[in-house]
């Protein structure tokens, strides 16, 4: 089997909507920004794996976009050509990898073992050759790697002074910060009094510097990393007792924990839980069939539960979870991801108001498993659920159809009120622009940032279109008790999408601009657009301007 060839000057493309719609925007985005490499992936892409895509890597990417970087395989995706089953060997896979456009064998060998023979045996080119050896030679003198310092980026001493330098470690823990998001504060726990006298902390992330790292680690390690007890104490400095139980493990079924985590909690004022997935439960080749809180962890909620203490989850995890028992359980869940080396010290500055959470999903959290994938931009089918006149809906017949927690959702501690939202027009063409406009309003005791999200709906297209698109969003500070104007402007490009041929449109019609906090709580303003302008009237306009003239 060899790589899908190009034939003359015809491009041919595998049809794919969803691949030219959703996927490859992101990526033709970061190449007109100057992205100067791309990396080929591990996957099957309709029949046949990416790394030997020459209709992909070299037809799409430097014939259609003009790309003229650099293409470097993933870890060892040559090799893995074999395993897939459209290569022989090694040398097999490195022949069908290097016609379609891989510049660069990470990690296979085969480039380095077989490369030569192929150019002998005329399976390579010597014109291909020069080509992934020039691309390699540009990068490396924009790099200046030929500048007298081949070794730049290799120097120990600079890197023992900056990696954990106090600018870099204020930016990770703001980095922190800006990451966490606040997805339950139901009593209002939070943010907690820093004269507390005695807190507890129990759970098995709660002293816990190594799982904090997460499983992309890179050159993180252990022992510089703040965990989250250690940044309460930090806090609370030494006027505060804060005490530690682990509890119970990730896994495990053992519950011999939990009686010492209920001591400790007794004799506390607030406790904090810290519980979720370890690194080694996420990342790559990490799958988890069950993603709900692993082990006996929400066990020993329900075991803490009945001390009546305020009780405040602080959620380590790596991806989306099924959060219903937890949600039952707790009045406060603040999300933390898996936050690095800086970790304790950013979520303690949220834990107690010293940073007012404005982080929002970007992947919505299930009901149940059975209810992936579930995402903000799904199509509305036939039988919609909200269509009252079909008997027989897509939906399920037990839970909703739409996500625990939502993409785009994230509270504060404080409450943002939208005003109603105002348009210029609601009918535009060409070129022409609609200008949105509402008032934010802070009604709350804190000041924050609010993430404004606008969001599309075309509502008839040539092709099946989403029930709503993210299309802009606005990061907006307004302090307590203040008030500020958010404008969005719509623009043609804004209605943009793929037709059937697989290239890029805008078709006249009606359409509805969405505007909110997360992509379920949503203004709705339905506007028009016209098209181009017809060509008469451009030139009534023309001879309107000559006559005047």
């Amino acid at each position: 089997a060899k790589s899908p060839k190009l034939s003359g000057i015809i491009v041919i493309f595998t049809p794919c909507l969803n691949l030219h719609s959703v996927h490859l925007p992101t990526f033709r985005a970061a190449i007109d920004s100057g992205a100067a490499t791309v990396m080929s992936s591990f996957n099957d892409l309709n029949g046949y794996p990416a790394s030997g895509r020459k209709d992909i890597l070299d037809g799409l990417l430097r014939q259609e976009w003009g790309f003229e970087g650099l293409v470097v395989s993933d870890w060892n995706s040559i090799g893995e050509l074999v395993p897939h089953g459209v290569a022989s060997d090694l040398k097999d896979a490195s022949e069908i990898s290097f016609d379609a456009g891989v510049d660069v064998d990470m990690a296979a060998g085969g480039y380095c073992a077989h490369l030569d023979e192929m150019i002998e045996a005329g399976t390579i080119s010597m014109e291909r050759l020069d080509q992934a050896v020039a691309r390699i030679l540009r990068l490396k003198f924009l790099k200046g790697l030929f500048d007298g310092d081949p070794l730049r980026f290799h120097n120990q001493e600079r890197e023992q002074q900056e990696v954990l330098s106090a600018a870099n470690q204020n930016a990770a823990r703001e980095l922190v910060r800006k990451s966490l998001v606040l997805l339950k504060n139901e009593k209002k726990h939070l943010p907690l009094s820093k004269n507390i006298q005695k807190l507890a902390v129990i759970g098995p992330m709660g002293n816990n510097p190594d799982d904090m790292l997460g499983e992309w680690r890179a050159e993180g390690k252990p022992e510089d990393t703040v965990t989250l007890i250690d940044g309460i104490r930090a806090k609370l400095g030494s006027d505060a007792e804060v005490l530690y139980a682990r509890g119970a493990g990730f896994t495990s079924l053992d519950k011999s924990g939990f009686d010492e985590a209920y001591q400790i909690a007794s004799q506390s004022d607030v406790i904090v839980l810290a519980i979720g997935e370890s690194a080694a439960m996420t990342g790559e080749a990490h799958s988890r069939a069950h993603i709900g809180i692993p082990g006996v962890q929400e066990d020993l909620i329900e075991h803490l539960k009945p001390l009546g203490k305020p009780m405040v989850v602080v959620l380590f995890n790596g991806r989306p979870l099924v959060l219903n028992r937890l949600v039952s359980l707790s009045d406060t869940i603040l999300e933390a991801w898996l936050p690095g080396t800086q970790g304790g010290h950013g979520i303690a500055d949220v834990l107690f108001g010293d940073y007012n959470p404005a982080g929002k999903l970007t992947m919505s959290f299930p009901y149940a498993v059975g209810q992936i994938p579930v995402y903000y931009a799904q199509k509305n089918t036939g039988r919609p659920d909200t269509d009252s006149s079909h008997r027989y809906k897509s939906r399920y017949i037990d839970i909703p159809n739409t996500p625990l927690f939502p993409f785009g959702y994230g509270l504060s501690y404080t409450e943002f009120n939208f005003g109603s939202i105002s348009a210029d027009k609601l009918k535009f063409q060409g070129s022409e622009t609609i200008t949105f406009k509402f008032a934010l309003s802070n009604m709350g005791a804190y000041d924050g940032e609010e993430v404004v999200q606008f969001y599309i709906r075309d509502l008839v297209a040539s092709v099946t279109r989403p029930i709503k698109e993210l299309i802009g969003f606005q990061k907006v500070f307004v302090k307590s008790g203040e008030t500020k104007l958010v404008e969005f402007t719509l623009k043609k490009e804004h209605l943009q999408f793929i037709d059937l041929d697989l290239k890029p449109t805008v078709e006249p019609g009606k359409f509805n601009i969405m505007v909110g906090p997360n992509s379920s709580d949503l203004q709705v303003v339905p506007i028009e657009y016209l098209g181009e302008a017809p060509k008469q009237e451009e030139s009534a306009i023309q001879e309107a301007v000559h006559d005047e003239a």
